[in-house]
């Protein structure tokens, strides 16, 4: 091996691995803890940490088997055969079968020692998990409840889901109650006992919640803060109640723990959900909190979407009667009305057609109206409906329908067509009125008059009876007036009639349009009406082909007749469920994964009689997985720590959650459409355009420290990360930011970093007598025999100048932070300075090779003293974390217009992650590797600051097991 100055070095006998009792005295008061175990499992020592954590003394727990305390969790129990075999195990999972009365968990890692006799033993470095596994497990059934309550389409469902996942599972207690006005109304209200149920809605009458009060259930709805009582004993029961009976009444309960959260809507507390334990020894705790308030959000979004579902069911149901009612408008007019397609072939008649004929079939009585015309009629009515239909010109025409007993009666047909704004055709009216009588009427008058004419022509050549018979055309005449007159009479008020009728035909069909047109236009939806026969009477929607209609027109057909006969006997029985009155609903899913909500709806005429049945099928797959994403999502907002708010591109507040409203002071009504300049104080007003640029072009801004103003005017210390919001088009959209509280922690910093700079200042006093003591004892010493006492001092005055350093550091980032500590430049040759340090380091260390090619003096102009402890600082860190043994490798050399130094050791290497964070203050990597070096993660930070401060850089390449090589750079002596 190879010094600088050429000098061969040696290995002392320094690398002499620790006695046992040394490595157990590192861990003694570590506050982890810390079990050993010999090759048999037995418990062989502990620290106090694991004592605290099992409850039990050291007699109790040494000279045990390990696994009688702790159980692996592994079916095959494959890490309590690792830990026998004496083979390291990291980060595995144990109950702890002390502790029988609750769960507890054990995150265990090992690490197998050998002493200086070759004995073997394994440690075991454990941490408490117990509340994060339960935090895993009500996470857990908070999801599934999640996904339970999603699918209830009515508020009662929701209630008895939301009961049955509570109690006694969660809660012995659970009551759920909604503000009405000025009052509370008791919604739900469950235990197992139902004697117990009654007993309490007798003790809820006696005692009503005061909403004035500032305690309770009061202070949760004003504040929406929730009221958690963890423990609650007789004393305190007696304290609060002064009313003896209500006191008793309590006391009777048996209460162990409560908590009260509010549920809310929007910006408003609509109500509470109470959770009460009263089983002895069962308390809640702040994971149990957490999951309450989670589980009260959850309740408010289940009521909500129940409530929702059952307004839109009522809105279907008045359509329908509405539809009904234009309906039945339409039967009960006294003529007989029906409508075509622009082309002339019929689409409708109406009940008085059916009842004429005695046709009961749509498609039949369409195929027969031509041949019910008389065949006097027929070849006049089929000349002029076509031109009517080409030109589109309304027209009237009286021709003979033959009835359904036979008989030929005259009628007065109307037809017109109704036109778009584009003046094309969409829909042809027409009435058919019975005229008979007054058609009969028409044709004797004409008869009498043709007789008149002749009686005239045979009395011309009488004069002595023409006038007689003048006096008798007279009074003929004058009957004929009035007939006439009754006649146009008649026709003035058939004409009004007709006209009301096309009026009534024209809404009768607009509302059938409307229903057509709705029925079509809702997405994903399929709408069938079924006739008591179980005939179609429509088919309409966008799922009529992905279900199975591909045809155009199914009104009158069977379902039978158009599809597979399979399906509709896999049906009829839904439809027979129906059509007896009976309304429900049907979730099913396709063969593809399709998620479809069918609801069946008895229609009903005005005496109840069902006439038709309803079947409504909407695919809900993509609101199933909506309302669990959000619901999940909802839930990991509400339940953040940090505030998280939405807002847009022009920074205008979208979303503000409760973590929002605690941290700034701000109810979402407050903040909501304000601008979020309202939170950034005004010599940072700045800040905000720089980000909203970032974010426009897709840049996310992460952990950006800064201040924010609350509403009460306070500054916070904040962390930032700012991500854009994109859609499905990756256009970005808005903002979301993520604010964390670090105002504790940076006053954390502060005062750490004052203590440490007053501390050691004032160490350094006693520090320099201790030095010149040591100094002074060791000169007299110098012709001493005693070589004990010589070498001694020199180990005490190996530590106190460790100890020097040390404080040094602390001072310097003392003074570093305060902006106290001055940069002394001065021109001198680096090599050397070195060279020196080497020289130092291995007075101290002879476990080491230090290896540093000096070639040519290379001239900087920095703070000599500085830069010297960088470097010391790197050589030190290169000998703590490699193996003894191992070579270090220093090299200095000019690259361009800068000088680079460069540590490489061989030693266990930096994990990528530890690297980002391995110049921060304080910082230190926490691996098994480097449990047992001492260190508190300042010099480093140092280091970096020294160097920035003299405009350079600092940085590490490193591979974990393959060592690190540490660089830094300064300019060169002429910058």
């Amino acid at each position: 091996m190879t010094t600088p100055k050429g000098q061969s070095k040696q290995s002392s006998s320094s690398n002499k691995p620790a006695d046992h009792g040394e490595y157990q005295q590192v861990h003694d008061y570590s506050p982890m803890g810390v079990l050993g175990m010999d090759a048999a499992g037995i418990i062989t020592y502990a620290n106090v940490a694991a004592l605290l954590y099992l409850d039990l003394g050291k007699q109790d727990v040494l000279g045990r088997y390990l696994f009688d305390i702790y159980q692996d969790t592994t079916n095959d129990r494959i890490n309590e055969s690792k830990l026998l075999k004496q083979e390291e195990i990291t980060d595995r999972e144990f109950t702890v079968k002390a502790s029988p009365e609750k769960e507890r968990w054990a995150l265990v890692s090992s690490k197998v020692y050998k002493d200086k006799n070759g004995k073997v033993e394994t440690y075991l470095f454990i941490r408490d998990i117990s509340a994060l596994k339960k935090k895993e497990k009500l996470f857990s059934y908070l999801n599934k409840a999640a996904e339970e309550l999603a699918k209830a389409r009515d508020t009662q469902s929701a209630l008895d889901q939301i009961s049955r996942f509570i109690v006694p599972k969660f809660a012995n207690w659970f009551s759920i109650d909604l503000l009405k006005e000025d009052r509370m109304e008791l919604l739900l209200l469950k235990h197992e006992d139902p004697e117990k149920i009654k007993w309490a809605y007798e003790y809820r009458s006696h005692y009503p919640t005061d909403l004035n009060s500032n305690t309770g259930t009061a202070l949760v709805l004003k504040t929406g803060k929730p009221s958690f009582v963890p423990v609650i004993t007789d004393e305190m029961v007696e304290a609060a109640v002064t009313d003896p009976v209500q006191r008793k009444a309590i006391l009777d309960i048996g209460l162990q723990s409560v908590i009260t959260v509010a549920m809310s809507n929007k910006d408003r507390n609509t109500g509470v959900v109470s959770f009460i334990s009263s089983t002895p020894g069962r308390y809640f705790d702040e994971t149990d909190l957490d999951f309450a308030q989670n589980f009260a959000s959850l309740i408010g979004l289940a009521l909500d979407n129940t409530r929702l579902n059952e307004e839109a069911a009522n809105e279907l149901i008045l359509r329908k009667q509405s539809e009904e009612q234009f309906r039945f408008l339409l039967d009960a007019i006294p003529h007989k009305m029906w409508t075509s397609a622009p082309d002339g072939r019929a689409t409708f008649y109406n009940k008085g057609w059916y009842d004429y004929t005695g046709i009961n079939d749509f498609e039949k009585l369409r195929e027969q109206i031509w041949n019910l015309i008389h065949p006097d009629d027929l070849a006049s009515a089929a000349e002029q409906w076509p031109v009517a239909v080409k030109t589109g010109i309304s027209m009237d025409m009286e021709h003979r329908f033959r009835r359904k007993d036979g008989e030929y009666r005259w009628h007065l047909s109307r037809f017109s067509a109704h036109k778009d704004e584009n003046g094309q055709i969409i829909l042809w009216v027409g009435t058919s009125t019975d005229i008979h009588e007054q058609k009969l009427a028409d044709l004797e008058l004409s008869a009498a008059n043709e007789e008149l004419t002749s009686a005239n022509e045979e009395l011309a050549a009488v004069n002595e009876e023409l006038a007689s018979t003048n006096e008798e055309l007279a009074a003929v005449n004058e009957e004929l007036a009035t007939t006439n007159e009754e006649l146009n009479s008649s026709e003035e008020e058939l004409q009004t009639t007709v006209n009301e009728l096309v009026l009534a035909k024209e809404q009768v069909e607009a509302s059938e349009q409307l229903f057509r047109s709705i029925a079509v236009n809702i997405p994903k939806s399929l709408i069938i009406v079924i006739g008591k026969d179980h005939r179609f009477i429509t088919v309409e929607g966008d799922l009529m082909v992905k279900m199975g209609f591909d045809s155009k027109n199914y009104t009158g057909k069977h379902p039978a007749e158009v599809g597979p006969p399979e399906r509709y006997y896999a049906t009829r029985e839904l439809y027979d469920r129906v059509l007896a009155g009976e309304q429900f609903n049907e979730q099913r899913t396709g063969a593809t994964g399709e998620i479809f909500s069918v609801d069946f709806v008895p229609l009903k005429n005005d005496k109840g009689e069902v006439y038709a049945g309803l079947i409504i099928a909407l695919e809900i797959t993509e609101i199933k997985q909506a309302e669990e994403k959000s619901a999940k999502l909802a839930a990991i907002v509400e339940s953040s720590d940090d505030a998280i708010i939405g807002k847009t591109l022009e920074g205008i507040v979208t979303s503000w959650n409760n973590a929002a409203e605690r941290m700034f002071g701000y109810n979402g009504s407050e903040m909501i459409g304000q601008s979020i300049l309202k939170l950034i104080p005004e010599e940072r007003h700045h800040e905000e355009p720089h980000i909203l640029g970032q974010l426009r072009n897709g840049i996310r801004l992460e952990h950006f420290e800064t201040q924010r103003m609350t509403k009460d005017k306070k500054m916070l210390d904040v962390s930032l990360t700012v991500s854009p919001i994109k859609d499905s088009r990756g256009n970005i959209i808005g903002i979301s930011k993520i604010a964390r509280d670090i105002t504790e922690r940076k006053r954390d910093e502060l005062r750490k970093s004052d203590f440490i700079g007053m501390v050691s200042h004032e160490l350094k006093t006693p520090l320099t007598s201790l030095t010149a003591l040591i100094q002074v004892a060791n000169s007299k010493l110098k012709n001493s025999e005693d070589t004990f006492l010589s070498g001694a001092l020199a180990k005490a005055n190996i530590q106190v100048k460790k100890m020097s350093a040390m404080i040094n550091g602390f001072l310097n980032i003392s003074r570093l932070e305060s902006g106290k500590i001055l940069i002394e430049k001065q021109i001198f040759d680096l090599t050397e300075l070195i060279v020196e340090i080497i020289d130092e380091t291995e007075l101290t260390v002879s476990t080491h090779e230090f290896r540093f090619e000096q070639k040519r003096p290379i001239i900087v102009n920095t703070d000599r003293d500085k830069i010297g402890s960088v470097i010391t600082n790197l050589l030190t860190n290169a000998v703590k974390y490699s193996p003894k043994g191992k070579v270090v490798e220093i090299k200095c050399e000019v690259l361009k217009n800068e000088i680079q130094v460069s540590i490489h050791d061989n030693g266990i290497g930096i994990r990528a992650e530890d690297q980002e964070k391995l110049f921060d203050r304080y910082y230190r990597v926490e691996t098994t590797n480097t449990q047992h070096i001492s260190g508190f993660g300042i010099g480093l930070y140092l280091s970096a600051e020294i160097i920035q401060r003299h405009d350079g850089k600092i940085w590490v390449k490193s591979e974990p097991g393959k060592g690190s090589t540490f660089y830094f750079s300064l300019p060169t002596a002429g910058k």
